[in-house]
């Protein structure tokens, strides 16, 4: 059965009941006044469509139905439907079923005014020239391409024929491996200069590649995995690309790349580094509000850090202590602070002392997960201090006593979501929560307590709303238990 469960402009909701699909829509508006399509005799129709097992006068089973019906649709609106509401498989699906050579032609000229918005992705090499020639064959424009799959420098040449059509509605595009990476990159320079999100896997960022990064003035998000350069190609260039907000780079990459990357994208509000080796961020951006840095093996800042951040995230990274702490002196305004695994040398409870005094007044959100340094003392102060906290993380640190969730809720009544997984967690905690405004609980993997503290949790934390738990006193039966006496909280395994 063809559905499209929208609401979009100028067209009304689709519906189902009673065994059929109803179809509504209303006929375009110009701004000089209503102008009803030709096929329509009213400004709104209704179409039903029965089931495969029912008939429409008798004769003419649903399936022809719906083939009208998508085919005496205004060509724009059908274009509109099949381009933005269904994945390239089911736009197939739809061209199979659609057989007569009648219905053929019609939908042809849907497609010639068809932009295909769901990801079109080449990840198969035997299947990679069927798509293309698909493409050339219908003049489907497509929105969002991602090629995962190495193609020839004529392969690429043919893609890039068929792309020169999508040229100005092309708005994303992801490109893995490529050994003729350059001649796409030739392609896209000329033609389309209107993309907002580009990703770059494992390729050799040429100059081509520093060319297009200048000309991409609509340019939104950047992300680099795992590439590489000529020796010596990123000295001395001066490109920049203004337009980017958002920059991601993860994997092994030259230096030379992350330190080109970041003075090109000298606007950026939004940096990611992760999975790489000793990363250099002595140059990012003074632009930036929220900093990343996850899964490194240590990180460096030989600069100053931005005073327009807001959110930083330290994961699983070796950082120097004297770097946190100019971070803590230069960037003032910190609302969102998640430290993950921070266990080096020197980052011990007089740092969160320090965090505690430098974000009193502005500290939202803190993490402090997986964290051996992390006491009692320092977590309390913490939390007196920095009256403002309303999502609070200390997975991971078995090591702290029950009297720390009492500590916690006394000191910040109006904490909204407080994340305990994998800590130890007794029945006398849990009827404390129970008694808290708590509206997010994340205790995944969390031991200590017993059905009869589950149940007083459950009972008395009357503004839960979310609760992530799982473990051996978590089954099926309990969750249905929870689902009846609690129909509106959410219970969730993850």
């Amino acid at each position: 059965m063809l559905l499209f469960p929208i609401l979009f402009d100028n067209y009304s909701l689709i519906k189902r009941f009673n065994g059929a699909t109803i179809i509504q829509y209303k006929c375009w508006v110009q701004s000089a006044g209503e102008v009803k399509c030709p096929i329509l005799q009213n400004r709104f129709i209704r179409i039903e469509v029965p089931n495969h097992s029912s008939s429409v006068d008798g004769n003419i089973s649903s399936t022809s139905c719906l083939m009208n019906l998508v085919t005496s649709l205004p060509v724009d609106v059908a274009a509109h439907l099949i381009g933005r509401w269904l994945p390239i498989d089911a736009v197939c699906m739809l061209e199979i079923a659609l057989c007569s050579a009648e219905f053929r032609r019609s939908l042809m000229a849907i497609f010639e005014r068809c932009i295909l918005h769901s990801n079109l992705s080449l990840t198969r090499k035997q299947f990679a020239k069927w798509q293309v020639d698909w493409l050339e064959k219908r003049k489907v424009k497509v929105s969002q391409l991602s090629i995962g799959t190495s193609l020839s420098e004529l392969e690429c040449q043919e893609l890039a024929k068929v792309l020169s059509r999508s040229a100005s509605v092309l708005t994303s595009i992801e490109i893995k491996k490529q050994p003729h990476f350059g001649v796409l990159v030739e392609f896209l320079s000329t033609h389309c200069v209107h993309l907002i999100v580009l990703q770059v896997n494992g390729c050799e960022l040429t100059s081509h590649f520093w060319e297009l990064l200048a000309k991409l003035t609509s340019l939104k998000v950047l992300k680099i995995n795992k590439c590489t350069a000529p020796w010596r190609s990123c000295e001395g260039l001066k490109v920049r690309c203004p337009s980017v907000l958002q920059l991601s780079i993860t994997g092994d990459v030259d230096c030379e790349i992350e330190v080109a990357l970041m003075r090109a994208c000298c606007n950026a509000t939004w940096f990611l580094r992760e999975d790489g080796g000793e990363v250099d961020l002595g140059d990012i951006p003074a632009t930036l509000q929220t900093l990343i840095v996850r899964n490194c093996d240590d990180a460096m800042f030989f600069g100053s850090f931005p005073i327009s951040l807001t959110r930083v995230c330290i994961a699983n990274t070796y950082l120097i202590v004297n770097d946190f702490e100019d971070l803590l002196h230069q960037s003032l305004h910190i609302t969102h602070l998640n430290l993950i695994k921070m266990n080096c040398a020197g980052f011990d409870e007089s740092i969160i002392d320090d965090i505690a005094d430098a974000y009193s007044n502005t500290l939202e959100e803190f993490s402090a997960s997986h964290c051996v340094h992390l006491t009692e003392a320092a977590l309390t102060n913490l939390c007196t201090k920095c009256v403002h906290l309303h999502t609070l993380n200390i997975s991971g640190n078995s090591h702290l006593p029950n009297s720390i969730y009492r500590t916690i809720l006394n000191a910040l009544p109006h904490l909204d979501c407080l994340n305990i997984s994998n800590m130890n967690v007794s029945d006398a905690a849990l009827r404390r929560i129970a008694r808290s405004s708590l509206k997010t609980l994340i205790m995944l993997e969390t031991t200590g307590y017993t059905a009869d503290g589950l149940m007083a949790l459950v009972d008395g934390c009357k503004c839960l709303s979310v609760i992530h738990i799982s473990g051996d006193l978590i089954n099926s039966a309990v969750v249905r238990m929870w689902e009846r006496l609690r129909p509106n909280l959410e219970i969730m395994d993850e």
